[in-house]
């Protein structure tokens, strides 16, 4: 069954550090036709060898995306085949985190919608966080959780939608701003992800 819940657990603290964009665009790119190469000298590229990722050279991320690459032994596939993809020509596949790459304003009462195609032969479950940040004493934004959504795939594509309005707070904190992560801890393919912002009145 398809869940909204406030993450509590302490790994997502770790998977942050790469992530933290400044306040940018909504969510753009989610059919992934657009990419970008990765130049071999980006400090992603060791730490995902570090860390035991599989992944294909040159590394080619959907523009507006990319892995968090502090989880162990993931893996990231870029599908360059309409054949395989929901609509397109590509789509991704993805062993661990896979987030935008700008963080989106928002405010308490905000309503957004989410939706994605996912698919796994597996038929395992998938997660979708929403990574919250906040500020500080001293106004620097911080991290202070995530929302998340779990949804079980099929052995084909489908379409799954997560709805939620916006908290005021996490954890006794001011919300402001969070960043779109797709994930699955087993594996699977993802596309055409699409979001609506309506912002609070």
């Amino acid at each position: 069954m398809n869940k909204k819940r406030i993450f509590e657990g302490l790994p997502i603290m770790a998977l942050l550090i790469f992530i933290v964009g400044t306040a940018g665009a909504e969510l753009i790119n989610g059919g992934f036709e657009e990419t970008r190469t990765v130049l071999e000298k980006d400090p992603i590229i060791k730490t995902m060898q570090t860390r035991n990722w599989k992944f294909d050279e040159p590394l080619l991320f959907p523009s507006g995306w990319k892995v968090n690459p502090n989880t162990k032994d993931g893996e990231y596939r870029l599908i360059k085949d309409a054949g395989q993809s929901q609509g397109g020509n590509n789509s991704i596949y993805i062993k661990g985190h896979f987030t935008i790459d700008k963080t989106i304003p928002v405010t308490k009462g905000d309503e957004i919608e989410l939706s994605f195609y996912v698919k796994d032969p597996e038929q395992k479950n998938v997660v979708i966080y929403f990574y919250c940040y906040g500020k500080n004493d001293e106004g620097r934004t911080m991290n202070i959780g995530a929302l998340n959504f779990t949804a079980q795939a099929t052995a084909e594509w489908s379409k799954k939608t997560w709805k939620l309005t916006v908290p005021e707070n996490i954890k006794d904190n001011k919300l402001y701003q969070v960043i779109v992560a797709l994930s699955s801890v087993t594996g699977a393919y993802f596309d055409d992800v699409e979001m609506t912002h309506k912002k609070a009145e």
